[in-house]
């Protein structure tokens, strides 16, 4: 994902589950975590990363959180 790109929502797009983002053109190509915990599904919240939104897919129930660029 472009560096400094600010994530503007998460969605299914068919039976894809797709993030959207904003950033300035031609920036450098860095590595982003996103955590996808499922509903029910046990994870630590401390380490989750910040909230970015829930994606409903069928029976499934996905929470995404951003975890950062990798070092």
């Amino acid at each position: 994902m472009p560096l400094n790109a600010t994530i503007l929502s998460a969605q299914a797009q068919g039976s894809d589950l797709v993030l959207w983002a904003s950033h300035a053109p031609h920036q450098p190509i860095g590595q982003r975590r996103i955590n996808i915990v499922g509903t029910g599904h046990a994870f630590i919240p401390e380490l989750a990363g910040e909230f970015i939104g829930t994606v409903q897919q069928g029976l499934f129930v996905w929470h995404l959180f951003d975890q950062g660029y990798c070092a």
